[in-house]
């Protein structure tokens, strides 16, 4: 009952093509701990307030070392996999997330939000 319940959230949750769809994912996933990723689409503001706030600080890390390619795979996750999304509390973390990436990026925001 429980595996049936969890095959269930999980389509509902991710979509049946799961977080690896997205080309360079994988170094977001790597980045993002993935009670930050839950909490982005949990339906509480707060949760996905501290959330944006814990994706604000990773890429402030990430800009500091220089890691261009992780901060571009982590605003394509946060674009693609939540922005999307059928669910409400998935879209609002997806803005969340991506207004405070914007904010950590300050004067180099320009460089990664170009369309592409």
């Amino acid at each position: 009952m429980v595996g049936r319940w969890l095959s269930w959230w999980w389509r509902e949750e991710w979509g049946e093509k799961g977080f690896g769809s997205v080309v360079g994912s994988a170094d977001a996933l790597s980045v993002i701990p993935p009670a930050v990723l839950r909490n982005l689409s949990d339906k509480l503001y707060e949760k996905r307030k501290n959330a944006g706030l814990e994706i604000e600080g990773i890429v402030k890390q990430l800009a500091a070392a220089g890691e261009h390619d992780k901060i571009t795979a982590v605003i394509n996750l946060l674009a693609n996999e939540f922005t999307y999304s059928a669910q409400v509390n998935r879209r609002k973390g997806g803005l969340i997330g991506l207004a405070t990436a914007t904010v950590a990026l300050t004067g180099e925001a320009a460089q990664h939000l170009e369309a592409k």
